[in-house]
């Protein structure tokens, strides 16, 4: 069926106005059944019912309500133009918008939606272990009760943006905007997001952004993996990313999630970052908040990792829970408040030197829905959290992590050496910066005068990194005499 418009057709959530079925064989398929281009409007009815593997390419769906909350109820799925918009609603039996088996889901844009259980339900049944794919999708100021992606098994998002969602409060709990692993709470395969970014988004219950859920069953193998990925300015009463049980965290099981090269900021939660063991390389994390703990329950690894707390002078306690769990830290900048590192090499204790620091206008982040006059979130501003020129973490990272041919977070070149500092490595956060820095150039005014001998007193007693002239990581006296080895070498 092709190129067909339906508009104002009355209905039951039970009587789809396209159903496909094969009473005579319900384990087999007669074969993918084939829609394309088909509209949807204005009507309180679901649309299709299969028990068929389907395609569909290029559907629209507009204003469409039904009973029960379904509107398409799928086998095995392929979708790849879909464009849902207006439809669902908050009652329900415990039901996504769109329910399939298995799915793979490409240009997706989804808006304005009211659901129970999700924008996608995937039940996963019969094999858990079929890998379930999204990608080029948007998700935009769409209200559910649980999720917007319930995924029962192994999924995996590129290229997928959630911006300015919200999950209502209900009984039994709930939160995640992305839930693998949802059917008894575990993975049964590594799962992934790729160059996704989640902005705006709000959880009254449960993680703000995204819950791998790996409770039982946790293994190396079930890691989860998130890269080129932005978390920005969302709430949640849980932690930004929450990868299972915290129980089982405190208990020091193995690492269930990898961070690689994603920025996280301006994000305010109740427990901070991670809950679950998580290992975070190439990253950048700044100006977050939590009621709770700073970057959250169960061990932390940083590698080539920035980590400025939202509080700068938070402690240790700020940052993780008890014993045992622990912060490890390589080649990465960690504030001087955060003493406990058990293993730490090459750690830089200094300012980044953003190029904009994130600033939340002294508010906080985002709007109080107790003050409906005024938009605190007017005045929020999540920086520019690239390297500015002199930056510590301009090549001091640690280079074994990256390929020839890399790109950072911006899409520039990973390896780009500054000659205006010592070594060639990569540099430390998500950015890599592109430019040359002039280390004696204390005031940056583009110019080496006996006016930058006053700057670099003025930044040594203020301990900014424009006094850390030996680029040893640390301000000591052994910088005057490194700054006036590089006045002397110019720039």
């Amino acid at each position: 069926m092709t190129d067909c418009e339906f508009e104002s057709i009355p209905g039951v959530r039970d009587d789809p106005l396209i159903r496909v079925d094969n009473p005579t064989l319900p384990s087999g398929p007669l074969g993918a059944v084939h829609l394309e281009r088909l509209a949807f409007r204005d009507f309180a009815r679901a649309v299709i019912g299969t028990d068929q593997d389907i395609e569909l390419r290029d559907f629209t769906i507009e204003r469409v309500a039904t009973e029960g909350g379904v509107i398409m109820t799928l086998r095995d799925a392929t979708i790849d133009g879909l464009i849902l918009r207006e439809s669902g609603g908050l009652e329900g039996d415990f039901f996504g918008l769109i329910q399939a088996s298995t799915i793979v889901a490409r240009n997706v844009v989804a808006e304005d939606n009211m659901t129970e259980f999700g924008i996608f339900h995937v039940l996963g049944e019969p094999n858990f272990e079929v890998q379930h794919t999204f990608e080029d999708c948007l998700f935009a100021r769409n209200t559910s009760k649980y999720s917007i992606i319930e995924v029962h098994g192994i999924g995996s998002l590129t290229r997928c943006d959630f911006i300015d969602n919200r999950i209502v409060n209900i009984s039994f709990g709930g939160g995640p905007f992305v839930n693998f692993g949802a059917r008894n709470r575990r993975l049964t395969g590594p799962a992934s997001i790729a160059d996704c970014r989640f902005i705006g988004n709000s959880s009254e219950l449960g993680a703000a952004v995204v819950l791998p859920n790996s409770a039982s069953g946790a293994s190396p193998d079930n890691v989860v993996t998130i890269t080129n990925t932005e978390f920005i300015g969302n709430t949640g009463a849980s932690g930004v990313i929450e990868i299972g049980d915290p129980n089982r965290a405190r208990a020091g099981f193995p690492q269930l999630a990898r961070l690689r090269q994603c920025l996280i900021v301006g994000n305010t939660t109740g427990s901070g970052i991670h809950i679950g063991s998580t290992r975070y390389e190439q990253s950048t994390i700044a100006g977050n908040f939590s009621s709770g703990l700073q970057l959250g329950l169960g061990d932390a690894e940083l590698v080539n990792t920035i980590f400025v707390p939202g509080d700068p002078a938070g402690t240790m306690a700020d940052v993780v829970d008890d014993d045992p769990v622990t912060i490890d830290a390589m080649n990465s900048i960690v504030p001087d408040a955060i003493a406990d590192l058990p293993t730490a090499s090459d750690i830089v204790r200094l300012n980044p030197l953003f190029v904009r620091d994130p600033d939340d206008g002294g508010d906080g982040w985002g709007d109080n829905p107790d003050t409906p006059d005024v938009d605190e979130s007017a005045n929020d501003d999540f920086g520019d959290l690239r390297p500015a020129g002199n930056s510590p973490a301009i090549d001091a990272g640690d280079p074994t992590l990256v390929t020839v041919g890399a790109t950072d977070l911006g899409g520039l070149p990973r390896i780009a050496d500054d000659p205006g500092v010592p070594g060639d490595a990569i540099d430390i956060g998500a950015y890599e910066f592109q430019g040359t820095s002039c280390l004696p150039d204390t005031n940056q005014d583009g110019a080496l005068t006996a006016a930058d001998f006053n700057a670099w007193i003025l930044a040594f007693n203020e301990r900014s990194p424009l006094a850390d002239q030996n680029r040893d990581g640390a301000i000591t006296p052994a910088d005057f005499n490194g700054w006036i080895l590089n006045f002397n070498g110019g720039c």
